[in-house]
């Protein structure tokens, strides 16, 4: 018997305590999972959701038994390897991995994020891993179409835990960051088809790097978060 706990991820940077250390968390493959039966899609695509476990081995067993499309996703991952909890046991392979400390939109990270993704980047060199630092060209309208879209799928997700909980959110409840944007969300009355074509645009801006030879990467290292906050409480 394992403990499990469901988990989702946004790409967004997590707050971790010492106890958060020895838990195992992956984010598979958009589509990997699928997300239903209550929704196909979260955030414009953004969202991929798997488990919290004890151990990489308890991650990629459950995995094998959650991966897979639903009648109804409106997409789905590639076809899936026979076992991950095999895979597991194989020696990996060389992997050619690249590495950024800079933002999407040029800038860069905080020092103390700039260290941490080159310490992961050392060790995959370390591993015997090529190891190249190269930045993705995005196209403009990824930045332009992201804020709504997550701020919009935010506004969502604190409103529908509000209503299941018969309490209003309130702003001591939430991060001075967490709260500006669903301030912003709920200014965002476009339709669900206007909101669906800027997901689609965002897709679409998505697709770009593909085209700049970034399938010869297998591996991309960057920090999910380029600036600290000054303070884990809640900010301003």
């Amino acid at each position: 018997m394992t403990c499990l706990a469901r988990w989702g991820k946004e790409g967004c940077a997590e707050k971790k305590s010492a106890a958060d250390e020895e838990a195992k968390r992956s984010k598979p493959t958009r589509g990997r999972n699928p997300l239903g039966p209550m929704l196909g899609d979260i955030f414009g695509g953004l969202v991929a959701e798997h488990v919290e476990s004890r151990s990489v081995r308890d991650t990629a067993a459950t995995l094998d038994a959650t991966a897979g499309p639903e009648i109804g996703d409106p997409y789905a991952a590639p076809p899936r390897p026979d076992s991950y909890l095999a895979a597991i046991k194989r020696k990996p392979k060389k992997l050619s991995t690249a590495f950024t400390t800079r933002r999407l939109n040029g800038e860069t990270c905080d020092p103390e994020c700039k260290t941490a993704t080159e310490t992961a980047a050392r060790l995959c060199d370390k591993l015997g891993h090529h190891v190249e630092e190269n930045m993705p060209q995005v196209s403009v309208d990824i930045r332009a179409n992201f804020a709504p879209i997550w701020a919009s799928g935010l506004t969502m997700v604190v409103d529908s835990i509000a209503k299941a909980a018969s309490k209003p959110p309130a702003r001591d409840d939430f991060e001075g960051f967490t709260w500006s944007l669903y301030q912003f969300g709920k200014t965002i009355t476009a339709a669900p088809a206007l909101l669906g074509e800027l997901a689609g645009l965002l897709t679409q801006a998505l697709r770009i790097p593909r085209h700049q030879q970034t399938k010869s990467w297998e591996l991309r290292a960057a920090t999910s978060m380029a600036r600290l906050w000054p303070d884990l409480g809640k900010q301003e």
